[in-house]
């Protein structure tokens, strides 16, 4: 579980890997439906008890998510050769950029050659290796 902003900890995805020999067969699809239901069931168990985000929103490339909508979050390697695969599956299911302006990184700098659009839409830098977070709300 992940916290955002002084919420209530959100369900989140960490280290989906498919081996190479395996890829493209849909298992990443199917972990991720995995991963999701027991976001699902995470959420309306948290519900039953208190409200998911205590009734603040977040915002996510211009929607609001309010504390009664289930999501789940996750991060992805940032890199457009290395993570394209993963950010497609992710955006593919409806995951979306998180952005985080404390960073400090949206003037570019040393991550410029990643372009503006990734800047803008959850880039986030873990022990200098930049990241993606995502968020989806579930259904």
């Amino acid at each position: 579980a992940v916290s955002l902003l002084g919420t209530e900890p959100l369900p989140y995805i960490s280290n989906v890997l498919v081996i190479p020999e395996q890829r493209g067969r849909g298992y990443g699809r199917i972990l991720m439906a995995a991963a999701e239901g027991l976001a699902r069931k995470w959420a309306q168990h948290r519900r039953g008890q208190t409200e998911a985000i205590n009734g603040s929103s977040i915002n996510i490339n211009g929607g609001d998510i309010t504390g009664n909508t289930a999501v789940v979050c996750l991060h992805v390697d940032a890199d457009s050769t290395s993570g394209r695969a993963a950010q497609g599956l992710y955006k593919s299911l409806g995951y979306k950029g998180v952005a985080d302006d404390r960073t400090g990184v949206r003037g570019g700098g040393k991550f410029s050659w990643m372009g503006a659009d990734m800047l803008s839409t959850g880039l986030y830098i873990v022990d200098d290796v930049p990241l993606l977070f995502m968020m989806k709300e579930l259904d």
